[in-house]
């Protein structure tokens, strides 16, 4: 859901995973969140949609009885286990505190919960043999077990590629790619037979191809997005969309393909039909809404800010993925953006006294700090770590500029110390944020980024939260 793309060295730090809004419901990742752009799309359908050769699955766990996931007439290329695992439920009954992490909310939209993914290529499209690959593979690997666990999906396969004889066009919109995939199935393309429950097609856009999304650009303001479009008799199919940004050879352009695709597809698989009416794991809970509206809700977006999340290869396994929220991990304080190499783990607090109503993806009550335009309030920020014993370095960011690049809206500093210059602490201590409002957003709320760090040089670990203000 970012809104920049930077030069290769710094890539992976804005995967966007951008799925495709609906009219209500979760975010349309790719929005321009900030300048107050909601996703929007006339294949949002409600959550309990049904394919004519099956339903698609609600979060609930069952045994897959019935459904071989594989494209009608394709055989999968990858074995899985039979069914899927229960889905993850932390027993609460009101939102997590302030001092806890997040919690991704299911919506009681369809999850898929046994995928298959098919590969489609454009004449040229580079690397194709890798790209297929990967998309062969990901779903049978420990990286995709531990993704879905806690979401109700399980092992994934995938139907034989699909490479097309035309042409990709010199530019193409998302509302295009949903009438072109529809058009190719409807009209009882050969290559395209009507697919089979939970197919997930992830169409990958050659160099050269400009691919626009809600108004962004692909390759500079995301490296991919997911959706859904509906066939006449409407049926959902899901696509997810990964455009080829550079041409510097396998060896750096493959790990930063792949890593924007296993976000958009564990996604897909989590949310696969974004913008419906509750969605299915779309939002964060409203203690922590913040995150929905500046960098996406879903559970590769809740990732995104993390870099170390962005540039993970597991072990044994050829490619570059993106580690993703863990709900259960983020309940037990554990690093929450699994696979996790280590166990430690840190982050700064805010705590912030007031609340308002957000209008946006929904109604939610939130927890905000109001602060006039060319006032200045203070809040206090906890320092919560397991494993760690100190110092915890805290920077703090307006997110306006940090994210965007745009005006700074707030002026942050901690205690004595200047705008945006660090302080530090011990787990358990509580920091003081004073926050000075310079210029307001038309959105009607602001945002603040705080950066926890620990280690030094090149062994600097850092974990990322966010705080909501308004008038």
């Amino acid at each position: 859901m970012t809104r920049r793309f930077l030069a290769i060295a710094a890539i992976l730090v804005q995967l966007a995973a951008c799925s495709s809004g609906g009219a209500s419901g979760t975010p349309g990742e790719g929005s321009n969140l900030d300048s107050g752009t909601d996703g929007g799309s006339a294949d949002a359908s409600s959550s309990d949609a049904t394919t004519s050769d099956g339903a698609m699955h609600d979060g609930a766990a069952g045994d897959g009885a019935g459904e071989d996931g594989a494209v009608d007439g394709m055989a999968a290329t990858c074995g899985r286990d039979a069914g899927w695992p229960s889905p993850f439920d932390a027993g609460l009954d009101a939102a997590p505190a302030l001092t806890d992490r997040p919690q991704v909310v299911y919506g009681g939209g369809p999850v898929l919960h046994n995928a298959t993914f098919v590969s489609v290529s454009f004449p040229t499209t580079m690397y194709p043999s890798q790209l297929e690959d990967f998309v062969a593979t990901i779903g049978c690997t420990d990286y995709w077990k531990t993704v879905g666990a806690d979401y109700g999906v399980g092992s994934a396969v995938a139907g034989p590629p699909l490479h097309l004889t035309e042409q990709a066009p010199a530019s193409i919109d998302e509302t295009a790619i949903k009438t072109w995939l529809s058009g190719k199935i409807d009209g009882h393309n050969p290559l395209f037979p009507r697919p089979a429950p939970e197919t997930v097609y992830l169409i990958w856009y050659p160099y050269g191809t400009t691919v626009t999304q809600m108004g962004g650009t692909g390759c500079q303001d995301f490296a991919g997005f997911h959706g859904f479009t509906k066939l006449g008799d409407g049926t959902p199919v899901v696509y997810a969309v990964v455009p080829q940004c550079f041409m510097q050879g396998a060896d750096s352009d493959v790990p930063l393909l792949t890593a924007a695709a296993s976000h958009e597809l564990v996604e897909s698989a989590t949310d696969p039909q974004p913008g419906t009416p509750g969605g299915a794991y779309g939002l964060p809970d409203d203690n922590h809404f913040v995150y929905a509206l500046f960098k996406g809700g879903e559970v590769g977006d809740m990732c995104e800010l993390n870099g170390d999340s962005l540039q993970y290869q597991p072990p044994g396994y050829t490619y570059w993925v993106q580690r993703m929220w863990s709900n259960r991990a983020a309940v037990q304080g554990t690093n929450p953006c699994v696979p996790a190499d280590i166990n430690t783990y840190f982050y700064a607090a805010p705590m912030v006294p007031d609340h308002a109503t957000i209008n946006k993806y929904g109604t939610h009550v939130v927890p905000v700090v109001h602060v006039p335009l060319n006032s200045t309030v203070t809040i206090p920020v906890k320092l919560v770590a397991l494993g760690v014993t100190g110092p915890i370095r805290v920077i703090p960011s307006d997110a306006n500029y940090n994210l965007y690049h745009s005006t700074t809206l707030l002026n942050l500093s901690f205690n004595d110390a200047g705008v945006g210059s660090d302080v530090s602490g011990n787990p358990g201590d509580t920091l003081y944020l004073n926050i000075n409002k310079v210029g307001t957003s038309p959105n009607g709320y602001e945002g603040i980024v705080l950066y926890a760090q620990t280690g030094s040089g090149n062994s600097i670990t850092e974990r990322v939260t966010m705080a909501l203000t308004t008038d």
